[in-house]
């Protein structure tokens, strides 16, 4: 009998464990091609918590109208760091739901206050009224190691410091074992290394494989969501080839236009096909560009 009862409360524990894991979806949203960027929409019964808020006022729109056929409410936009392409659509979603918290850690707020490095400028002069002409930035701030939790679901928030960008935040579900990496990777994507940061971005997948030992599902910025570890690896090798074409070329600390045509030949043999994250005319030779700067900053 008491055999019995153990091995009921077993299997009812199991059965609410599966239950609250499986109320909890996600799904993405991106507009396909060129500059493709992701939102995640995390949802349970009643609430949705949105990973970053796309491009473009435009396609904020478009998320707004996708949320308010759900007929949920939207509780939360995390931002995972202070690149326009992610922080965009905010204007359009705050208009229909205003109650919902804007989130981000303290670096990543500063950096969209102050566009210390001119991104947000640069933004409006590529997508012109199609990017809000006022920043938008956090509502409420959060911090390293704050649990979040609406309804079903929760997240744990981790400050993973500057690499891809000057402040990077990922945001972990650990009932579902899923993993919001922000730009840390892109899944065969062409990515973005005009802050010169090439050599920390390395370091950070390193901390961040460390870190997430159970190599969850990881659902990036820009591309499909796939195993962490199979992202961080190309990611890597992304980032070690192009700093290897690089570093081949400026031995006599000199990159030339020449340099730059090779290397973007070399760079598109080993990487083919690769749609950029930005639709900036020219992102590949720029990125080799910016990665020249670096390493001959640190010869």
């Amino acid at each position: 009998m008491l055999r019995q009862f153990l091995l009921t409360l077993i299997l009812s524990a199991f059965a609410q464990s599966t239950w609250a894991q499986d109320t909890v979806t996600i799904t993405r949203f991106h507009e396909a091609g060129i500059g493709s960027v992701n939102t995640w929409i995390i949802e349970d019964s009643e609430n949705i918590v949105l990973i970053d808020a796309q491009r473009t006022l435009r396609a904020g729109e478009q998320l707004a109208q996708t949320l308010q056929e759900t007929g949920k409410n939207l509780r939360a936009v995390l931002i995972t760091h202070p690149h326009p392409d992610h922080i965009g659509g905010i204007p359009s979603i705050a208009a229909e739901f205003p109650d919902a918290q804007i989130l981000a850690i303290q670096s990543v707020n500063e950096e969209l206050r102050s566009d210390s490095l001119g991104i947000m400028a640069f933004a409006r002069r590529v997508n012109g009224d199609a990017f809000p002409a006022e920043t938008p930035f956090a509502s409420e701030l959060v911090k390293d190691g704050d649990i979040l939790r609406y309804g079903d679901i929760e997240l744990r928030v981790q400050d993973i410091g500057a690499g891809e960008s000057i402040a990077m935040t990922v945001f972990f579900i650990p009932e579902s074992n899923a993993l919001f990496v922000g730009d840390l990777v892109d899944n065969d994507m062409h990515g973005f290394v005009f802050e010169q940061r090439s050599s920390q971005w390395l370091v950070s997948l390193d901390e961040v494989r460390l870190d997430y030992a159970s190599n969850p599902i990881a659902y990036p910025g820009h591309g499909a969501s796939a195993p962490l570890f199979d992202l961080i690896d190309a990611q890597g090798k992304w980032l070690r080839d192009m700093r290897d074409i690089v570093n081949e070329r400026i031995a006599d600390g000199e990159f030339s236009d020449q340099d730059v045509e090779e290397s973007w030949a070399e760079f598109q043999r080993r990487h083919p096909n690769q749609l950029p994250v930005a639709p900036i005319d020219g992102l590949g030779p720029l990125n080799l560009r910016a990665v020249a700067a670096e390493l001959a900053g640190r010869k």
